[in-house]
């Protein structure tokens, strides 16, 4: 679902009705695929956590975080994404993701932070690439407010625009390759995983990820 009105759009009224009703201790944990479930300790990533992927533009940074996010939508999790322009949709159902499960807003113009308040209520993980570094205040209400309503939050930034919020997960891609052929479909990325879900010790992961179009972007 698009969005593309100035007005704050509301979330569908079936979708505030059933959103995560009584919780249970199955679900205070939500899915991951390898490599990812073998890098955090929970083996998933919990529920009020602040996830922050750290890419340089156009080094496959979208393509880190929809293999990321691709097993939540699948098991029926719902995700907002918010100032993603060109989100690149069919690389999402590549990747896996029920492009049904996502909320899209690719232009939420100087209301991002109060769309992603009002997604954390309602969603079980917020997607949100700011026009530029937030302030410290910011970042804070916002993972405060995913800690309170107990969903995952989720910002996508360049290293010079990262958050200062501190992230229970990061995920910084520190290089990425093509593969030489005749035509360029994939290319090896090198992620480094830190933060408390992981330890004391950051780990380091590799992909092949397939060509996608760049982040204003990927």
């Amino acid at each position: 679902m698009f969005a593309f009105s100035s007005p704050r759009p509301p979330l569908p009224a079936a979708l505030v009705a059933t959103r995560r009703p009584a919780t249970m201790a199955s679900d205070r944990v939500l899915p991951l695929c390898e490599p990812w479930l073998s890098a955090v300790n929970d083996h998933g990533i919990r529920r009020g956590a602040y996830v922050a992927v750290i890419a340089r533009s156009g080094t496959g940074g979208l393509s880190v975080l929809w293999h990321f996010l691709a097993p939540l939508t699948q098991q029926g999790y719902w995700v907002g994404v918010i100032g993603v322009d060109d989100p690149g949709v069919l690389a999402m159902s590549e990747y896996g993701i029920d492009i049904q499960r996502v909320l899209f807003v690719p232009r939420p113009g100087d209301g991002w932070a109060d769309i992603a308040g009002d997604f954390l209520e309602g969603l079980d993980v917020v997607v949100v690439r700011a026009p530029g570094r937030p302030a410290s205040a910011v970042g804070r209400r916002l993972t405060a407010r995913a800690r309170e309503q107990r969903a995952v939050l989720v910002s996508v930034s360049e290293p010079h625009a990262q958050w200062t919020s501190t992230p229970d997960l990061s995920l910084s891609l520190r290089s990425s390759t093509w593969r030489p052929a005749a035509r360029i479909l994939q290319r090896d990325v090198v992620v480094d995983v830190s933060g408390r879900l992981v330890g004391p010790r950051s780990q380091e992961i590799h992909l092949v990820v397939p060509n996608v179009a760049p982040w204003s972007g990927s």
